[in-house]
């Protein structure tokens, strides 16, 4: 599996090397191409939630309760489900972009077993109404490009093993947007070569947002809108965009 040390490696045997500042700026171009990526929604990078009350789960999460995922960009669907059945009862949650909206929908008697209210804040998760009984927390959620896989380290310009989904499937297009940024550079300005590389990371990002339309216009995942439940498009709230065609 590809990790960040790699990546760098490769691209440094792939530029001409001129001194020592080279991997300085080889570095900062990948986590830079990492802020950048962190944009696009894409099906590598999606994960899933699956937690119980038996974990530590409590009335505000955050990589606290045992299998939390600690690499959370944005939640896209959760719900509630009963422990321990066979054919288990299942109680969705609305996932809001204000904790303030949240707490107003429990001040206005959401129900035990009713569809209830949770908020992405501050990178806490918070539910209202509490909850309470044996209940497993499921979800899907995407990742943030930004992090580490395995512990949700901050990927910087010192990682070495850090890793995700964009090293490993997206790894043509990682290294297409970071070697263009390192070529752009004042140092290693070499636009000769930087444009090809911009054109194949405009190429392979259309690839990557035509793979996602199609795949979720045919149902090999559950679908973006939810009317039934009352969501909206969190990722236009949470100011972020979805795959666009260059």
């Amino acid at each position: 599996m590809a990790d960040f040390d790699t990546v760098g490696d490769q691209l440094e045997e792939e530029i001409q090397s001129r001194g020592s500042k080279t991997r300085t700026i080889i570095n900062r171009s990948i986590v830079g191409a990492l802020a950048q990526l962190a944009r696009y929604r894409t099906l590598f990078m999606e994960g899933e939630i699956s937690v119980s009350t038996s974990d530590g789960l409590s009335e505000a999460v955050g990589g606290t309760p045992t299998n939390w995922p600690h690499d959370i960009q944005m939640i896209d669907a959760l719900w509630w489900e009963e422990s321990g059945a066979t054919d288990p009862l299942r109680w969705p949650i609305q996932v809001t972009a204000s904790l303030d909206d949240a707490l107003f929908r429990y001040h206005n008697g959401d129900a035990r077993g009713q569809a209830r209210v949770a908020a992405w804040h501050h990178g806490k998760l918070v539910f209202a109404p509490a909850f309470g009984g044996v209940y497993a927390l499921k979800g899907w959620y995407f990742r943030d490009a930004r992090r580490n896989t395995a512990n949700g380290a901050l990927i910087t310009t010192a990682s070495t093993t850090e890793t995700n989904g964009w090293f490993v499937d997206g790894l043509l297009c990682l290294k297409a947007l970071a070697g263009s940024i390192a070529l752009a550079s004042p140092y290693l300005r070499n636009e000769a070569a930087a444009g090809p590389q911009i054109a194949l990371y405009q190429a392979e990002i259309r690839r990557l947002g035509q793979e996602y339309r199609q795949k979720t216009g045919f149902a090999a995942q559950a679908p973006r809108y939810r009317p039934m439940l009352g969501e909206v498009d969190r990722l236009t709230l949470e100011g972020l965009s979805t795959i666009v065609d260059p």
